[in-house]
């Protein structure tokens, strides 16, 4: 009877350092942990790192129910802390992130675990441990926010981009080059690129040169290539390209921009054929007066003869003894 006994005593020993040595650890990790009657969802057990992150007092959360640790939202803080309890009366456990709410009213993020087990003086209870994700979800707020600005500025951009990869296949492309060539940007996407210029002496022999370039490591800058659109219209193209690398510096695709440059084109076309045709003009102007200058020419010559003939016959009617009537012409 008194060495059973002595074992309870013993075990009763242990089970209170185990206890006590539990609830040290508990008091000084890092994280927030708490524990919660299953039954009622009462709190019976705050670690300090738990009342800091929640803005409370030693001790002043106990007794109350875990759904003032929860943040108002499109649920009541009671609804969503009765659909966590449901998880767990099926599975045993619970993770996730949470709005929680503090002492005096602000909201912040946290992820939690939460898991149950037998507690040899509150009985069965929820042990959450809760981890303040404030910053980060914030930073991934300002991140998405940021990708959602470059993305529109990306797929709005007035000009056409495209990422090619080495193989010459387009990897992605905005909707302005799906715009410029006539295709849906889905049915740009794998094709190759060369295929999309022109049969002719500015197209896939000079866009092939250019591919090679940027597999080389050049950057090209504002190339006038000519493209072609899903029905077959031509449209003029400048091109800036770079290479994309990868952490072991080797190129992956490029980085490319699409500048249409038709109506340049066309206008400079316009330029040529005006100046040719001036220049036709001119010559043929410049022939006409020239032909009024020989004209005028041959007459000068004709009165300079006649002049000549006049002055003979003069001479001849003043060597006859005779009188000239009339003055020089």
């Amino acid at each position: 009877m008194q060495t059973r006994l002595r074992n309870d005593i013993q075990k009763r020993e242990q089970l209170v350092e185990e206890l006590r040595l539990q609830s040290e650890i508990i008091a000084n990790l890092a994280e927030g942990v708490y524990l919660g009657r299953a039954d009622d969802g009462v709190i019976v057990f705050t670690n300090p790192a738990f009342e800091k992150m929640f803005g409370y007092g030693s001790g002043e959360m106990i007794g109350k129910h875990v759904s003032i640790l929860n943040a108002p939202s499109d649920k009541h803080p009671e609804e969503t802390a009765k659909e966590i309890r449901g998880i767990l009366d099926k599975t045993g456990s619970w993770q996730g992130e949470i709005n929680n709410i503090k002492k005096d009213g602000t909201p912040f993020w946290c992820y939690a675990h939460v898991s149950m087990f037998d507690h040899p003086v509150y009985g069965k209870v929820w042990v959450t441990a809760h981890i303040d994700i404030t910053e980060r979800k914030q930073a991934a707020a300002v991140l998405r926010e940021s990708e959602e600005r470059f993305r529109d500025l990306y797929e709005n951009a007035p000009n056409a981009y495209l990422s090619i990869g080495v193989d010459g296949r387009i990897h992605r492309c905005n909707r302005r080059a799906g715009e410029l060539l006539g295709f849906a940007v889905k049915e740009l996407v794998a094709q190759q690129v060369l295929e999309l210029y022109a049969d002719t002496p500015h197209g896939k022999e000079e866009a092939a040169k250019v591919l090679e370039r940027f597999r080389a490591g050049e950057t090209v800058h504002d190339e006038e290539l000519q493209m072609q659109k899903a029905d077959g219209t031509p449209v003029w193209i400048s091109l800036t390209m770079s290479a994309v690398r990868d952490s072991q510096r080797r190129i992956v695709e490029s980085r490319s921009m699409v500048v249409d440059i038709t109506g340049r084109k066309q206008a400079e076309e316009e330029i040529r054929k005006l100046n040719e045709d001036l220049e036709k003009r001119v010559l043929e102007r410049t022939a006409e007066l020239q032909k009024t200058i020989n004209l005028m020419a041959g007459r000068e010559v004709r009165m300079a003869e006649l002049k000549k003939v006049i002055q003979k016959l003069r001479e001849q009617v003043e060597s006859a003894g005779m009188t000239p009537i009339g003055n020089d012409p």
